[in-house]
């Protein structure tokens, strides 16, 4: 969910209300880092190349005003005057609308972003409304970062929003095809992987009987 200026004139849920300058002032406190950026779909499989996904997240409690802000690498798209969102909210930034709506109903995306991602990787960038970074992550499609999102439908998840997006060790493939956008992307709290044989390590195995 998103707010607006008027979301806000007209109350916000749990007995939240502010107006005007209180609104502001409300999001400003948002400390550095809590706006990160948890699942990415850069590589659809097939015809689903429209599904290419930006989910963003708000780990902090406080509302945090967004208007301005925009990617400056990666894709092209800038938030709007009054968008805010909330204390441990989601946005979502789809390729097209259409085809995130048939896959996702009952999921609102905040807007659709320009550009395509590079099924091999991208680096994403983005900037607050003074054109400061406030976040960069170089994501890839090999080499420490998980490889099953690439053409598979998976997601690239991060494990927990408090670990750092820019850190390859940071991230997973989604738990189900498709993702979660707009909801956490662990419910349980996070997602541990168990490393059973490292990656170019020797080893062999002894063919059974049965």
């Amino acid at each position: 969910m998103v707010y607006t200026d008027s979301a806000f004139r007209q109350g916000l849920p749990g007995g939240f209300r502010t107006t005007g300058l209180a609104a502001i002032l409300a999001a400003v406190s948002v400390p550095l880092g809590a706006i990160t950026i948890t699942e990415i779909q850069y590589d659809p499989p097939g015809s689903a190349a429209g599904l290419e996904l930006i989910e963003i997240h708000n780990d902090s409690p406080t509302v945090a005003d967004v208007s301005g802000w925009a990617f400056t690498e990666g894709i092209d798209f800038t938030f709007g005057k009054g968008t805010f969102i909330p204390g441990r909210g989601y946005v979502v930034l789809c390729a097209d609308e259409t085809a995130f709506r048939n896959a996702y109903p009952g999921v609102t995306p905040l807007g659709v972003f320009g550009g395509r991602l590079d099924s091999n990787g991208e680096t994403l960038v983005l900037s607050n409304n003074g054109g400061g970074e406030v976040l960069r992550i170089r994501f890839r499609a090999r080499g420490k970062w998980p490889s099953l999102p690439a053409g598979t439908g998976h997601t690239l998840a991060l494990r927990r929003p408090h670990l750092d997006p820019g850190e390859p060790e940071s991230w997973t493939a989604s738990a189900q095809p498709g993702g979660t956008p707009g909801t956490a992307n662990f419910p349980t709290g996070g997602s541990n992987d168990t490393e059973l044989i490292a990656a170019g390590a020797g080893w062999s195995y002894k063919k059974g009987t049965e």
